[in-house]
């Protein structure tokens, strides 16, 4: 198993507010098996539970008491000539990647059942989430078949989803930039929130 499961039995919390998978027991089904949620301590009270779902549920620390962060630290390679030692930090990586597109599909479950319906962000965040998942597998796939140089130039699409997918926050209304996006303007044209392109 590659996500590193803590357990808040053994004292181990995020810190408050981080968004973090919550399970029951350790898994590696997150799609079925986890919830999405972050630490929040009660002002007056002090007291610890977890903030899960989008109509400000909370549920006690004790129905959920393993925990893995969403985010990844960052990954860096071992300056070393040994290839053993790469290969494994290969491996290592490649659960990683594996993990993570899990991780895009459970938060891309929860981004479709938050709020009242569909909004025109959430078909330009589906596409983006799609894209990425396909070059993941891709990336995937050129890696495990030792083709480097493919798989190197894919790392600039994942690139332009981020930065897509950044715009949509520097617009005065998301949704509407969606629709611009959706009918065919350029994202380079738009313009944000201080009327820059």
């Amino acid at each position: 198993m590659s996500i590193n499961w803590n357990s808040i039995n053994d004292g181990l919390r995020p810190e408050a507010e981080e968004p973090v998978l919550l399970a029951k027991d350790p898994t590696e089904d997150l799609i079925n098996n986890c919830r999405v949620g972050s630490l929040i301590v009660h002002e007056d009270s002090g007291e610890v539970e977890w903030f899960v779902g989008n109509d400000c549920h909370v549920i006690t620390l004790s129905s959920r008491t393993y925990w893995a962060y969403l985010n990844e630290k960052a990954l860096s390679i071992p300056d070393t000539d040994d290839e053993k030692i790469l290969i494994n930090c290969l491996q290592e990586y490649m659960l990683k990647l594996q993990y993570f597109e899990k991780k895009f599909q459970k938060l891309s479950e929860c981004m479709m059942t938050s709020g009242k319906g569909t909004y025109p962000l959430d078909y330009f965040i589906a596409g983006i989430l799609n894209r990425s998942l396909s070059l993941i597998y891709g990336f995937d796939t050129l890696l495990r078949s030792v083709n480097f140089i493919g798989a190197l130039h894919l790392v600039r699409p994942h690139l332009d989803n981020y930065l897509r997918l950044s715009a949509s926050w520097l617009v005065k209304n998301p949704h509407d930039f969606a629709k611009d996006v959706w009918e065919g303007v350029a994202v380079r044209n738009i313009r944000d929130r201080d009327g820059k392109k």
